[in-house]
């Protein structure tokens, strides 16, 4: 009996000697939460007026190329369009918009999901989408005024 009272003693000392578990000063739960756990950060309309900005840029150079597309298709040259992807050698106005806004949509998309996901710096760099686009427009109706002189 006594041994187990020795032991008893001795496990209850020891046990109340342990320290609580250190807790460093100046930590937050923050330093240590993943992102996920973390709030947002707040979301910025810079890059949706951007977004914006290009796809507006996007529309009327698209809408100058289906112009002078549809010049350069009826003025009975025999030249054909060079980009018949989903339209053929001979669409209409109609046919040329409808891939515009299919082409635009598809290069805008990305921009529009990373600022709806709080991603600003890949909203920023998607931007390049519908320039390059909108570029691509400006070259092809730049080409038919040289055709038409």
């Amino acid at each position: 009996m006594t041994r187990f009272l020795t032991l008893a003693l001795l496990c209850g000392t020891a046990l109340a000697q342990l320290p609580d578990a250190p807790v460093p000063a100046g930590v937050r739960f923050s330093d240590y939460a993943t992102p996920s756990m973390r709030q947002p950060e707040p979301r910025s309309h810079k890059p949706l007026w951007a977004l914006a900005g290009v796809v507006a840029f996007d529309t009327v150079a698209g809408l100058y190329d289906a112009h002078e597309t549809t010049h350069g298709l009826h003025d009975g040259s025999g030249y054909v369009e060079g980009n018949p992807w989903l339209i053929g050698t001979h669409p209409s106005y109609r046919a040329l918009e409808a891939r515009n806004v299919l082409q635009m949509g598809l290069a805008a998309t990305p921009g529009l999901l990373s600022w709806a996901w709080r991603r600003k710096p890949l909203a920023w760099a998607f931007l390049v989408g519908p320039v390059v686009d909108g570029v691509k427009h400006l070259q092809g109706a730049r080409a038919w005024v040289a055709l038409e002189k």
